[in-house]
């Protein structure tokens, strides 16, 4: 149900590490009743949702909750809120109510259902989504007014609801059934009954998703819902609700008061110790540093201990010559000592990491920074990277390979076909240079005249491409130069609009 779409407005392309928390406190919710969701905004404001119409709410990031009036005695379910004012409870009875004004008051909204909603999930103010029992799937693109229902297979429940962006989505339910939702047309993208039942769902990417439920199961997909594989929970305890605060850590939550957690894109699960043993259905992460958990008898747990030492926004590798320049950001930084770059062979069987450097973190510092490597005067071949994050305390984590390879130099001044050709609007120019030399790459049209000027500088030995952007030409033929120390190459290429 909970999902990392809104954390990814603020942090695209994460790659974070975090070590996540093994200390959970319990919070006085003010009710009995269980909870079955819980979701927030941002590291303050959040909502919690359960039996018997129950709503709290908290406004300083899960320390206090207080009652809302829902008007209902409905079983709530699922909840999300798009911001403090705005959002969905769905549960019991084909039962959706909103709000907005941060849950002071609630209306309720017609789905056209009589039967159960597990779950529900708003892209924006205006387009939505649910699910339920009967293989049901909702759909409003008017906030809620009205809704659209397509029924799947009566025989079975879709308990969960999760959106990596505004178009890209999953559902899961009983069976392990799987539901892929693009531009918001849904379509079954695991079709068999002979999977466990699912109860959570964390969309990461368009292609990268994973679910969890009976008998302590994670599966993950990553190539859009096609293939699911298991992941090694560690656990046969019933998993409710699954979150991921990035493509590699993620807290999952279950049955007698299991609480799991992986840092590594779910390789590696270890249990954490809740305190509890009631069953847990909902997790959230509001920030970088706390945890909420929601489940039966109004048991409200937080942690402040998920720490968050680097906040990594990108990490690339890319070969120039026989040098490998590695690039990452960070947003922010808690008690960073620095990263150690471990560099691995493609072709080594032992699967060996080597120390190619070290630099320096920032400490502690909630602006974003730029780091850079260069692992120089490396042999032809492919290699991984990964950084090994430090803190000061001792404590590391590691982060998502990279890959880069080196080829050998050129022997010859080449310049290839450009791909695709005929092209529309734009082609890859690549070519080769056997020594440094002062380069130009030029683009003329059929009576000589220069259209645009692709590379102009001191270029080493080595393989290079350029983009060439045609949009704002016509149709017809077009030639590249390539001039290096009196050499001359010419390529011919055709521009069909």
């Amino acid at each position: 149900m909970k999902n990392i779409f809104f954390l990814f407005l603020l942090f695209i392309s994460t790659v974070v590490n975090i070590s996540l928390s093994q200390t959970w406190s319990a919070q006085a919710s003010g009710t009995s009743f269980d909870l079955r969701a819980v979701h927030f905004v941002n590291s303050s404001i959040g909502t919690a949702v359960g039996y018997s119409g129950t709503i709290r709410r908290t406004t300083d990031g899960g320390v206090t909750w207080s009652t809302q009036t829902s008007g209902t005695l409905t079983d709530f379910l699922g909840v999300h809120f798009i911001d403090v004012n705005t959002g969905w409870v769905v549960g019991g009875s084909g039962k959706i109510f909103s709000t907005t004004d941060g849950g002071a008051t609630w209306s309720s909204q017609t789905s056209g259902l009589s039967t159960t909603i597990e779950d529900v999930f708003f892209t924006d103010a205006s387009n939505g989504y649910a699910v339920g029992r009967d293989g049901k799937f909702l759909k409003t693109t008017d906030g809620g007014s009205t809704w659209s229902i397509t029924t799947f297979n009566t025989g079975e429940w879709f308990q969960c609801i999760s959106f990596s962006d505004a178009n890209h989505g999953f559902a899961a339910g009983f069976y392990g059934r799987v539901l892929r939702i693009v531009n918001g047309v849904a379509s079954l993208a695991r079709s068999s009954f002979s999977n466990p039942h699912m109860y959570g769902v964390a969309a990461i990417d368009p292609s990268t998703a994973f679910i969890c439920g009976a008998s302590g199961t994670i599966q993950k997909t990553t190539d859009g819902g096609t293939t699911w594989i298991s992941q090694t929970s560690g656990t046969t305890s019933t998993l409710f609700e699954i979150m991921f605060v990035d493509a590699n850590n993620g807290i999952a939550v279950g049955s007698s008061g299991k609480i799991i957690a992986t840092t590594n894109g779910g390789a590696n699960w270890s249990t954490q110790t809740s305190g509890v043993a009631v069953d847990l259905w909902g997790v959230w992460c509001p920030d970088g540093s706390t945890g909420i958990v929601a489940g039966n008898g109004g048991t409200i747990l937080r942690s402040t201990n998920i720490s968050l030492p680097v906040e990594l926004t990108s990490f690339t590798a890319s070969a120039e010559q026989n040098n490998i320049e590695l690039k990452w950001n960070t947003a922010t930084e808690v008690n960073n000592f620095g990263f150690e770059v471990e560099r691995r062979v493609k072709d080594d069987g032992h699967l060996r990491w080597f120390k190619a450097g070290f630099v320096e973190g920032n400490g502690t510092i909630n602006t974003p920074k730029e780091y850079s490597f260069s692992d120089s005067k490396v042999n032809a071949g492919t290699y991984f990277y990964r950084l090994k994050q430090l803190d000061r305390d001792g404590k590391f984590s590691y982060s998502q390979e990279v890959e880069a390879t080196i080829t050998s130099i050129p022997k010859e001044f080449v310049l290839a076909q450009n791909y695709p050709n005929p092209f529309n609007p734009s082609t890859v120019i690549s070519y080769q240079l056997p020594m440094t030399n002062h380069i130009t790459l030029k683009v003329y049209d059929a009576i000589g005249r220069e259209v645009a000027t692709l590379v102009n500088e001191v270029k080493e030995a080595g393989s290079y491409s350029a983009h060439f952007d045609g949009s704002r030409l016509s149709s017809g033929i077009y030639f590249a130069r390539l001039g290096s120390n009196g050499k001359q190459a010419l390529m011919k290429m055709a521009l069909m609009k």
